[in-house]
């Protein structure tokens, strides 16, 4: 399956060059220069902010007066360049003299223009469209992808941060392994992707070429989300009539398999997995009864089900999955409870509380 991705954008030397901004701040004026009519919901997913925090942030790009916004069209303003808007997002020329009141702006370039400042820096479509990266982040992996041994002095004033600020956010890139560092430097790791060769490509395309893969795919997906997300889709999907405990039950346990394989290791995953696996025991009994319990006494196991401790469902599920591994189809109406209905003996363990 193809993974969706934005598009590349690269960020003119005229944004890096600007010393009140910070890196949201060029990463969003990049994004306007490319498609200054362009969706809001490409900046979000760029930026890894929500609707709200996107127009804080533009809000905050016209008041530092590095931007206007005519009709929804953003203008950018850079001291001492004009913006010449294209079909392909346009590009920044200098002013060769202040205009006066009533003149227009010259937008033809000298002669010989000196190149002063940090060149345009390429942010690649596969670092661009990774979310659960700040920012900071995204301009810290582009340079050493453009230069693995870029020095520290350069990465602060391409970012706009500080010696201390630099070290805190390498060490955390480090820590989620999208920064490795190498004998040339450093080198970028992203979920699904490998760069090599001075741009990146799938895990497969590089086993497929013969580069080996030494590095394990980072995990960026914060536990929390997935979870969060999971309980959105059961809320819709209980709503439906024809929803059976099995589907609630695979949703949760392709949950558990996300924040598995894409969640980094910390309290924070091993509190959402506990939570994820005691929801699959409940499910997975629910589902039990459900497939093995005749419709007739189906309201009365529910009504014991209700009741059950974690651990009496961990148990459940436990003899249940134990009689499967074995061969041994589910039993069922072997106990006996109340008015004398026949019962199955793993559902009334429940009832022994």
């Amino acid at each position: 399956m193809q993974i969706k991705l934005l598009a590349t954008v690269t960020i003119p030397s005229e944004i890096i060059n600007l010393t009140r901004s910070k890196p949201p701040e060029k990463l969003l004026l990049a994004l306007l220069a490319s498609t200054p009519d362009g969706k809001y919901t490409r900046a979000c997913w760029a930026l890894g902010i929500s609707k709200a925090g996107y127009r804080k942030l533009r809000q905050r790009l016209i008041k530092k007066e590095f931007l206007t916004d005519v009709n929804g069209h953003a203008h950018i303003h850079i001291p001492g360049y004009a913006f010449k808007h294209s079909p392909v997002g346009g590009s920044f020329v200098p002013i060769l003299s202040v205009p006066k009141k009533g003149e227009k702006v010259s937008t033809q370039l000298p002669i010989s223009t000196p190149s002063t400042g940090h060149q345009p820096l390429m942010i690649p479509s596969e670092l661009l469209s990774c979310k659960h990266l700040s920012a900071s982040a995204k301009l810290l992996l582009a340079v050493y992808a453009a230069d693995p041994g870029a020095p520290n002095n350069q990465v602060q004033e391409v970012i706009g941060i500080s010696r201390s600020g630099l070290k805190k956010l390498k060490g955390s890139l480090l820590a989620k392994r999208v920064l490795i560092e190498t004998e040339q430097g450093y080198t970028v790791r992203l979920p699904g992707f490998v760069h090599m060769q001075g741009h990146f490509v799938t895990e497969l395309q590089a086993l497929n070429s013969g580069h080996k893969v030494s590095s394990p795919t980072p995990k960026l997906t914060p536990a929390r989300m997935i979870a969060s997300k999971l309980k959105k889709s059961l809320s819709i999907m209980r709503r439906k009539r024809d929803t059976t405990p099995n589907c609630l039950l695979c949703s949760v346990s392709r949950a558990i398999q996300e924040v598995e394989n894409q969640s980094p290791e910390g309290p924070d995953r091993d509190a959402v997995l506990a939570k994820l696996r005691r929801l699959e025991d409940f499910y997975f009994v629910w589902n039990h009864i459900f497939e093995n319990v005749p419709r007739i006494h189906e309201q009365d196991f529910m009504k014991m089900f209700a009741t059950a401790t974690p651990k009496q469902l961990a148990t459940i599920r436990e003899k249940a999955e134990a009689k499967k591994l074995a061969g041994i189809p589910p039993t069922k109406l072997l106990g006996c409870f109340g008015d004398g209905k026949q019962v199955d003996a793993e559902i009334a363990i429940v009832a022994a509380a």
